[in-house]
């Protein structure tokens, strides 16, 4: 064959692949029907569904990405038409395991975040999403900035919340990304789910409760920091504030930093004296010195970093740690569908008695299984030997 029918028969195929990508998404779009959904703060917002591509933000710290992971396996990057950078920045672990299943998440448009100097409008419009889904923790700075130019655009806001730790919430942030994107059986199986392994949580708790077990005093801190820096403690009802309340502990830090989560004095924890201390962990590339947890952790480095903060000054007086009751959870399992595995975890800190046939990794493996379309490995619970 001459080069130049290579070159004319090459330019014919793609045109043809062009013209049949084209005619798939057109189909795609002309099968798409405007609907009316609600979202969890109760706005009725009308929506084209199925939804082909979605701005999503807090990819890493309790947005949708892992539920959209759930509802569309493999198929999860097709549908995102921009994102943030918050799994490659705070779960580098869970990112660069999850390329290794879709690949094509290292290729998505970057947009930042709404609540963050680095939201690029300009580069959202220019990408015609259908819908952006944002946590509702962000809807405050939404409202105030760019959620009229957002409307303007047509590109209709939607908020989930799972930072709550809320049976409720979780239920209506799945239910919702179920109807967006079509996959309303996949999102109740999601959603039953979930609320059978709360159910039985909450069992366990009430049979500890009514065997008169003393609820034990528990202090959780972000351990991004690592032990010469204290890191985030979490108010009552959020994220690992609500876990530990689930799970029947005395969250100490409870009123302690407003409604959500922030830093504490050194002199706090010593004189509240918990009983229990979880300090979490992940991968924070830019904290070299943080509580290494996930895929690429390892138990001797594990019990470093937890020795390191059991010999804070003054610690050695403290319940938790004369009775060798520290322990560490993965961060990335404080907000979203596989969080019933830390509050599990937190309930087998807690009421070990109640809790001695549940296995919380075990869960979590059967979860990925069952669920996601990545692979699991690594340590995402520890405790301090």
């Amino acid at each position: 064959m001459s080069l130049k029918r290579f070159f004319q028969g090459s330019r014919v195929a793609a045109v043809a692949l062009t013209a049949t990508f084209a005619a798939s998404v057109a189909m795609a779009q002309a099968a798409q029907k405007s609907i009316n959904v609600t979202d969890v703060t109760g706005r009725q917002v009308s929506v084209k569904a199925p939804a082909q591509k979605a701005i999503i933000a807090w990819s890493g710290s309790g947005g949708p990405f892992m539920t959209m992971s759930a509802l569309l396996g493999k198929d999860v990057h097709k549908h995102i038409a921009g994102w943030d950078q918050g799994l490659s920045m705070h779960r580098r672990d869970m990112y660069d395991a999850y390329l290794k299943t879709v690949p094509e998440l290292a290729k998505l448009p970057v947009v930042g975040s709404p609540d963050s100097d680095d939201f690029n409008m300009e580069k959202v419009l220019a990408l015609t999403p259908d819908v952006a889904i944002f946590p509702v923790g962000m809807k405050e700075t939404i409202d105030a900035g760019v959620g009229k130019k957002l409307q303007d655009a047509g590109i209709p806001v939607l908020f989930i919340d799972y930072h709550a730790e809320t049976v409720e919430n979780h239920t209506k942030s799945t239910l919702l990304m179920g109807q967006v994107f079509g996959k309303e059986a996949r999102a109740k199986q999601l959603a039953d789910m979930y609320a059978a392994k709360r159910k039985d949580i909450a069992a366990r708790v009430a049979k500890a409760k009514a065997a008169g077990r003393v609820a034990p005093k528990v202090y959780v801190e972000g351990g991004s920091k690592g032990a010469a820096g204290y890191g985030h403690t979490y108010g009552k009802g959020f994220m690992w504030g609500g876990i530990t309340e689930i799970a029947g502990g005395i969250n100490v830090s409870a009123n302690a930093v407003g409604k959500s989560s922030g830093p504490i004095a050194p002199e706090f924890v010593l004189q509240a004296n918990p009983d229990i201390v979880v300090i979490t962990g992940s991968f924070w590339p830019k904290e070299p010195a943080s509580l290494l947890m996930g895929y690429t952790a390892n138990d001797q480095g594990v019990q470093k970093k937890l020795g390191e903060f059991a010999a804070r000054p003054g610690w050695n007086g403290i319940n938790a740690i004369k009775n060798k009751r520290l322990y560490t959870i993965h961060h990335g399992l404080g907000r979203d569908l596989s969080d019933f595995t830390a509050i599990a975890a937190m309930g087998k800190y807690c009421y070990p008695e109640e809790f001695k046939d549940v296995d919380p990794m075990g869960e979590l493996r059967t979860y990925y299984k069952t669920f996601l379309p990545y692979e699991l490995s690594g340590i995402w619970f520890s405790q301090w030997k």
